[in-house]
């Protein structure tokens, strides 16, 4: 209540900041696969190869993007519970 409408938005820059490594890996990923999978099956890839090569896409850039969603949870639970707020941004 203290800290008014702008605690909605705490984490907000590192949430987008983490969208967008994500977001491009996974797309670049999933492109690269597809292209190496289509040299074998052709242009048109069964649903089972499309599945897989989203899969580990999707996988892959978690992985990559997880720290910065780890300082964007951080930032948006900071001082819950009465607990010291440590963190003052993304800079």
């Amino acid at each position: 209540r203290a800290e008014g409408m702008l605690a909605w938005y705490r984490g907000l820059g590192a949430a987008m900041m983490g969208i967008f490594p994500y977001a491009g890996l996974d797309i670049a990923g999933f492109e690269m696969l597809k292209a190496r999978a289509q040299e074998t099956y052709g242009p048109h890839l069964p649903a089972h190869v499309i599945l897989i090569n989203g899969t580990l896409s999707s996988c892959f850039a978690q992985v990559v993007a997880y720290p910065l969603a780890l300082v964007r949870t951080r930032l948006q639970t900071q001082g819950i519970g009465g607990r010291p707020e440590k963190y003052a941004g993304v800079r």
